[in-house]
């Protein structure tokens, strides 16, 4: 009868073993698919991010071109060349211009 006990008692040993394994690994799946979902999000975020570094790198190189400097005083400083004449359209409610002078 000591016997049985005795092989009752190993066989319940192995079988919380082996379900404890089986725990772990399926926590561990879980836990792998999570991160390969994270690295993938972090991976595209990264592209995204040197995408707009390059970007502002072309705009870095423009910036020092006589047509950037132009277009920055027109449009930002409301500049215009000599002899221009700007029409102003007063009914006009987003006028760029009118509000730069408020």
């Amino acid at each position: 009868m000591k016997k049985n006990k005795r092989i009752k008692i190993r066989h319940l040993f192995i079988l919380f073993f082996a379900l404890y394994i089986g725990s772990a690994i399926i926590s561990q799946q879980k836990m792998f698919k999570n991160l390969s979902q994270e690295k993938a999000q972090k991976v595209q975020e990264v592209k995204e991010i040197k995408k707009q570094i390059n970007e502002i790198d072309k705009e870095i190189d423009q910036s020092n071109t006589l047509e950037f400097v132009e277009k920055t005083a027109r449009e930002d400083l409301n500049m215009v060349k000599p002899r221009e004449i700007m029409y102003v359209d007063l009914n006009k409610s987003n006028n760029a211009f009118l509000k730069g002078r408020k």
